[in-house]
């Protein structure tokens, strides 16, 4: 049976209780949990661009299109998508909008999990309350990362 993959949106240069230390821990849940996980196994690389180039099957540094294409390629293959949104990121936006469109495509939709430090300041815009608001996404707050991990069931089915 294929891994299920899941496309991890993560900030490097988070902090507080978003920051790479709690996002590393989630990455290595997903990871016992039988997941292939794109994005932040790469971001969390010791060399990025070396783990991209190998992944690309390049010989050389990847360009900037060419990282585009790779993740890009990742969402489209993605089963899931996670994707912390305590801070505001416009790559972020992008990658969940691709998401969104893959049916329109021609490809399988993919489950939208967007998670968020409870005591985080972040307003959302119109689009974003919308999708929430509409259910088109799972949305769950969290007070430290090991409280997605305990819920994990239940967003991964709802």
């Amino acid at each position: 049976m294929e891994k299920k993959k899941i496309y991890y949106s993560v900030d490097p240069e988070a902090k507080g209780e978003e920051s790479g230390e709690s996002q590393r821990k989630l990455l290595r849940f997903l990871e016992k949990q039988g997941y292939l996980v794109y994005r932040a196994p790469y971001i969390f690389s010791d060399d990025p661009d070396l783990f991209l180039q190998k992944e690309l099957g390049l010989d050389r540094k990847p360009t900037y299109t060419e990282q585009r294409e790779a993740h890009l390629k990742w969402i489209d293959n993605a089963d899931v998508l996670v994707a912390d949104v305590s801070a505001p990121s416009e790559g972020r936006s992008a990658i969940i909008q691709r998401a969104l469109d893959k049916p329109k495509m021609g490809l399988p939709s993919t489950k939208i999990i967007l998670i968020k430090v409870r005591r985080s300041e972040r307003k959302f815009g119109k689009i974003m309350r919308g999708l929430i608001e509409s259910g088109k996404v799972v949305y769950f707050e969290y007070d430290q990362i090991e409280g997605v991990m305990t819920e994990w069931k239940n967003l991964i089915s709802e």
